[in-house]
């Protein structure tokens, strides 16, 4: 059965990546957690590829994770954004 593999995987990733966007839009305060749980089961779907590789499973891979890079690295802009000092204004 070859795409025993891509039948089980596909619906979860599919799920956390709606379900993931969504929090990470709407819950601020939660999106560390959001985004361990996502790379966690980015880490559980690499190794059933590793179990048995198809193309259709990696292209699903590829997508979740140019999804999960992006919110990776919009987390990281926001942390690392300046914050404006509230000193006294010159005139």
């Amino acid at each position: 059965m070859p795409q025993e593999m891509l039948n089980t995987l596909a619906l979860p990733l599919l799920f956390a990546t709606f379900a993931g966007l969504w929090i990470y839009r709407h819950r601020r305060s939660q999106r560390p957690q959001l985004l361990l749980t996502l790379c966690l089961l980015f880490v559980v779907a690499a190794y059933g590829y590793a179990q048995q590789p198809q193309p259709t499973l990696f292209a699903l891979l590829l997508g979740f994770m140019l999804i999960l890079s992006g919110l990776l690295l919009h987390h990281w802009e926001v942390l690392t954004v300046p914050v404006g000092r509230s000193g006294p204004q010159r005139q």
